[in-house]
């Protein structure tokens, strides 16, 4: 298409990648003095740490922990000082600080009750560590609101590189294959005995790739309650969406569902021909995915039931058969932080005989803290949604804050479903990530809480 200019000469539009380059350098943060800018290129590089921890092989893992724990911390006093204020402790902090709290104190009745250790490990710390990265967005966009949309940046553009390696992958594309031996710890053609492609990208498991896909197709479909898609903003929501797919991750492909359910109930509101086109992009998906079957779904279509499903049975016939050690009879305390329960570390004790990775975020806590720490678990996830739609009708938020309480709210929906078949807070990034997001919301130019 062509726009007319005032001397009667046609000017081309702007190409999609021309659209994509603007927005992306269109992100300068302006105002700031020159030591609160050392500060805020010191977060980041805080967040850089983070988002390479998330695309890195985990070889890498506990070297870049140490940096950007250390990193962090350093990055987070430094602009508390500049700012002087006590950070903003929202909801989502405040039941994890809750939660940490009462892991404190089942780890002591574990001691002197069950006759387990103490230690300072990752099971005992994991609430605390999680924390970082949201004080670390807060202190960012209490510095300059602006650096919001650089974080946004930094995150979208890993993610796409890995849903990328993940599409690449799922076409059988020699490099992207060889590639996914470097990550993951299973065949990706062949995981679990099925057949198809399970695309990994660049993370060490299918699900981890999904959780990088929703988070950007959450983010372009956040944009429906701010105003209208773009072109570039509906090429977007088509690649993550097939970074989703690729992935064979059942469980988020109901989030996958939900996100598509909203972004077509919001275009109907606001662009009908587009609603058309998208409800024919479906069709077209539909067809699709039922023409290559089991061919490239192998995992998907392995079973009609979830009692027919493989790795279901395995779960509940073997991995979930260790709570009955624990529960009922620790129902209140739990055995406290549990190496074996959550990373997979062996045998402990007579309450954690076998030590193998649960699972199941909501029978860890169950386990390590009984029942009140999966009621707590439960509060920090149902709340957090709650206080992020309500924040969203806010007339206060503004649209970039609303688009972020979008994205941070279809976060913590893909671990109120993931969490049922898989740990969720064990990992190094849907946790900490959702916590950065978190940070993120807080509105620190109108101290609005949630």
């Amino acid at each position: 298409m062509s726009a007319v200019t005032g001397i009667g000469r046609r000017r081309r539009e702007p190409s999609l990648w021309q659209q994509a380059r603007t927005q992306w350098l269109n992100v300068r943060v302006r105002g700031i003095d020159a030591g609160t800018r050392v500060v805020l290129n010191l977060g980041y590089l805080t967040v850089g740490l983070y988002i390479l921890t998330w695309i890195l092989p985990t070889s890498f893992l506990q070297t870049l922990r140490m940096s950007y724990l250390g990193v962090g911390a350093l990055f987070t006093l430094l602009a508390l000082a500049r700012i002087r204020q006590f950070p903003a402790v929202t909801f989502p902090a405040f039941a994890l600080l809750v939660m940490q709290t009462w892991s404190i104190f089942t780890q002591f009745y574990a001691l002197n009750y069950l006759g387990r250790g103490i230690g300072f490990g990752r099971a005992e710390t994991f609430l605390t560590e999680a924390l970082v990265p949201y004080f670390v967005a807060y202190a960012m966009v209490s510095l300059a609101p602006e650096s919001r949309r650089v974080v946004f940046r930094m995150v979208l553009a890993a993610f796409a590189l890995s849903c990328a390696v993940g599409l690449m992958q799922f076409l059988r594309l020699g490099p992207a294959m060889s590639l996914a031996n470097l990550y993951t710890y299973k065949a990706i053609d062949n995981w679990d005995g099925t057949s198809g492609i399970r695309a990994v990208g660049l993370t060490f498991q299918p699900n981890q790739l999904a959780f990088q896909a929703i988070v950007g197709l959450a983010f372009f479909v956040a944009k429906t309650f701010v105003g209208k898609l773009s072109k570039l903003d509906v090429v977007a929501i088509l690649f993550f969406t097939g970074g989703a797919v690729s992935t064979q991750a059942r469980s988020a492909y109901i989030v996958l569902g939900l996100l598509w359910v909203v972004l077509m109930v919001r275009l109907w509101h606001i662009d009908r021909p587009l609603f058309g086109r998208m409800a024919m992009v479906i069709a077209l998906g539909l067809m699709a995915v039922v023409a290559v079957g089991a061919r490239r779904f192998g995992y998907l279509f392995q079973s009609s039931s979830v009692e027919e499903d493989t790795s279901f049975r395995f779960r509940t016939e073997f991995v979930w058969s260790q709570v009955d050690h624990i529960y009922p009879q620790l129902f209140f305390t739990g055995v406290g932080p549990s190496n074996g329960l959550m990373l997979n570390t062996g045998p402990e004790d007579k309450w954690v005989p076998m030590g193998r990775i649960l699972e199941s975020g909501y029978l860890l806590m169950l386990c390590m803290y009984g029942i009140p720490g999966l009621f707590l678990y439960a509060t920090f996830l149902l709340g957090s949604i709650g206080s992020a739609v309500r924040r969203m009708t806010l007339p206060t938020s503004t649209p970039v804050v609303r688009r972020t309480l979008a994205t941070f709210a279809a976060m913590i929906a893909f671990m109120v479903v993931n969490s049922y078949t898989f740990n969720t807070v064990d990992g190094y990034l849907i946790f900490p990530c959702t916590l950065l997001f978190a940070g993120l919301t807080v509105d620190a130019t109108r101290n609005v809480k949630f």
